[in-house]
C-alpha cells in the first residue's frame, strides 16, 4: 500500500516552492492520521513515496477514509476533492461487492487561486472475497411440530406427515450471513429445498414435512450460507431418524351402509369425515370394478352403467388430515345386477280393425315416448294363440286363411341394455 504526491520537483516532499508564478502547496498533516482503514491509521512517513503498510487485502463492507481537508495543506486550499478509482467521490467509502477483483485507490486533489494543483494518491489494496460465514451449531435447532400418538418417537420429535421446523438465530453465523439455502435429505437423497431464506424476527426459518412411508429413515439438513462479497459456506447436519406418525382410522362403531348396485341406479359411498379418528380433513374416492379402477369415477357417487353388469363393484376411500398419516378404506358394494325393466306409462295398447281374412289389423295406443326408462329396442310380434306368427312384425298385420278361428294378438317386447326386459300384450281378437 503506497501514497504518491504529484506536483513537486526533487526537493523535500514537504517544502513549498515557487515556480512560474504559481505557488506550491505543502502537505501539513501526518499521513498516519490521514489515511485510515476501518478507523485505524496505516501510513508510515518515508519520503516522496511512502509505504503505508504491507500488502493489504480489502473485503466487502470495510470502511475506508482519506481524512484530508482544505487545511491539510499550506496555504489552505480553496477546495479539496477525493475521487476513488471506481469513480466514487467523497472522502469516505465502504467497499462494495462490485469492487471484488480490483485495486482500490483514492486521489485527493487540492486546488486554490494561483496555486499549482496538488494530487495525493493512496493505494489501499486489492479487494478480495471475505471469509465464509461460519455456523455456531449451538444457535440452531431442528424439531418436529405436533404431538404424534406413537410412543416410540425420536428425540427430535420428527415424525412422518408432521412438519419439521428449522430455526437458526441470525447471529449464528460469523460473519453474519445475508441468506441461506436449506436442502432436506432423506436417506442421502434430496427431497426438498428452500433458497434465499432470509431472517424474520431474528431467525432463519424453514419447514419440511417428511412424506408418509419415510419412518425409520435418517433426515439430514444441508445449510449453504451466503454473504455479499464473501465466500459461501456449507454445513451438513444430521437431524436424526424419522419416527412413525399418527394414522387416521375408521371409528369402530361406524357401519358403512350400501345398497345392492343395479344398472342405471346411483351408488353412493355413505361415509363422512367425522367417521374417522382423528377427523379427516379430506376424503377422496376411486370406484373399482373387479378390483380395477374405473377411469374418471372419483366422486362420492357413481351411476352404474350397463358395462358393469355382473361385475364386482367397490370404492376406495382415502382419508387424509393435516399432521396424520392417510388411510384407505375398501368398501365392497356388491355384484352389479340388472336394472329395472322399462315401464310403459301410456294407455293399454289395443288392436284396431275387423278380424277377417284379408283385413289388416293395426296396433294402436302405443308410443315409444311413454317408455321409462327409454328402451334401446322395441320388438312387436303378432301372435296366433300362444304361438308367434313367423315374419309377422311391425305395427300392422294382414289376416291370413290360417288364422281363421284363431285368437290374434300383439306382443311388445321392451329391451334396455343391462336391464330386465318387459313385455306388453294387447287383447286378442278371434278371426271369423
Amino acid at each position: 500500500m503506497t501514497a504518491q504526491f504529484d506536483g513537486y520537483e526533487s526537493q523535500t516532499l514537504f517544502n513549498s516552492m515557487q515556480e512560474g508564478g504559481q505557488g506550491v502547496f505543502s502537505l501539513m498533516v501526518d499521513l498516519r492520521a490521514a489515511v485510515q482503514l476501518d478507523g485505524s491509521t496505516v501510513a508510515r512517513d518515508q519520503g516522496a513515496e511512502q509505504e503505508l503498510d504491507a500488502e493489504r487485502h480489502l473485503t466487502v463492507g470495510q470502511e475506508l477514509n482519506l481524512a484530508l481537508t482544505q487545511d491539510s495543506v499550506s496555504p489552505s486550499a480553496a477546495d479539496v476533492t477525493v475521487v476513488w478509482s471506481n469513480g466514487y467521490i467523497g472522502p469516505s467509502y465502504a467497499v462494495r461487492p462490485e469492487d471484488i477483483g480490483t485495486t482500490l485507490t483514492a486521489t485527493a486533489t487540492f486546488a486554490g487561486q494561483d496555486m499549482r494543483p496538488l494530487e495525493v494518491t493512496v493505494e489501499y489494496g486489492d479487494v478480495v472475497r471475505g471469509p465464509a460465514p461460519q455456523l455456531d451449531l449451538n444457535l440452531l435447532s431442528i424439531s418436529g411440530e405436533g404431538t404424534p400418538a406413537e410412543k416410540e418417537v425420536p428425540e427430535s420429535g420428527i415424525v412422518e406427515a408432521l412438519p419439521a421446523l428449522l430455526l437458526v438465530q441470525e447471529d449464528a453465523f460469523s460473519p453474519r450471513a445475508d441468506s441461506i439455502d436449506v436442502t432436506w435429505m432423506i436417506g442421502g437423497v434430496s427431497v426438498g429445498r428452500s433458497e434465499g431464506v432470509r431472517t424474520q424476527n431474528g431467525y432463519f426459518t424453514a419447514k419440511f414435512t417428511p412424506e408418509q412411508g419415510t419412518a425409520g429413515s435418517s433426515l439430514t439438513v444441508v445449510l449453504d450460507a451466503h454473504r455479499d462479497g464473501a465466500e459461501s459456506s456449507s454445513v451438513r447436519i444430521n437431524a436424526g431418524w424419522i419416527g412413525k406418525g399418527t394414522a387416521i382410522a375408521l371409528k369402530d362403531n361406524v357401519i358403512v351402509r350400501v345398497f345392492d348396485p343395479v344398472v342405471g341406479e346411483k351408488s353412493t359411498a355413505r361415509i363422512k369425515k367425522s367417521d374417522f379418528t382423528p377427523p379427516a380433513s379430506s376424503l377422496s374416492f376411486q370406484w373399482m370394478s373387479n378390483d380395477q379402477a374405473i377411469e374418471g369415477e372419483t366422486s362420492k357417487s357413481i351411476v352404474v352403467t350397463p358395462e358393469l353388469r355382473g361385475r364386482s363393484l367397490s370404492v376406495l376411500v382415502e382419508a387424509s388430515g393435516e399432521g396424520a398419516l392417510s388411510t384407505t378404506v375398501d368398501i365392497a358394494v356388491g355384484i352389479v345386477g340388472l336394472g329395472d325393466a322399462p315401464e310403459y306409462l301410456g294407455e293399454q295398447p289395443t288392436i284396431k280393425g275387423k278380424a277377417r281374412v284379408g283385413n289388416t289389423l293395426r296396433l294402436a295406443n302405443f308410443e315409444r315416448v311413454f317408455i321409462e326408462p327409454e328402451a334401446d329396442s322395441v320388438e312387436i310380434q303378432w301372435m296366433r294363440g300362444k304361438d308367434a306368427i313367423p315374419g309377422a312384425r311391425g305395427k300392422t298385420y294382414e289376416v291370413r286363411e290360417a288364422d281363421l278361428g284363431e285368437k290374434i294378438s300383439a306382443r311388445i317386447l321392451l329391451r334396455k341394455l343391462g336391464h330386465k326386459s318387459s313385455v306388453l300384450r294387447t287383447e286378442h281378437k278371434r278371426v271369423k
